[in-house]
C-alpha cells in the first residue's frame, strides 16, 4: 500500500498523539525514511533534515 507524504505526515501525526503502544511499528516504519518537524508538522527526508533543522534556527 502506498501513501501520500501528506497522508503519511496525518497518519504520523495522529498515531504520535493519539495512538498508544500497538502504533510504534508504524511510528518505526516511517521514522526509518523520515523525521517528523514538530515545528512546522511536516515529515523531512532523514537526509534532508539537518539542513531543515537548520532552516528553523536561521528564520528565528
Amino acid at each position: 500500500m502506498d501513501f501520500s507524504l501528506a497522508q503519511l505526515e496525518d497518519i504520523y501525526f495522529i498515531l504520535s498523539d493519539y495512538g498508544g503502544d500497538s502504533s510504534q511499528d508504524i511510528l518505526n516504519k516511517i521514522n526509518e525514511k523520515y523525521t517528523f518537524c514538530w515545528q512546522c508538522h511536516k515529515l523531512i527526508l532523514n537526509a534532508d533534515y539537518e539542513a531543515h533543522k537548520n532552516m528553523h534556527f536561521d528564520d528565528e
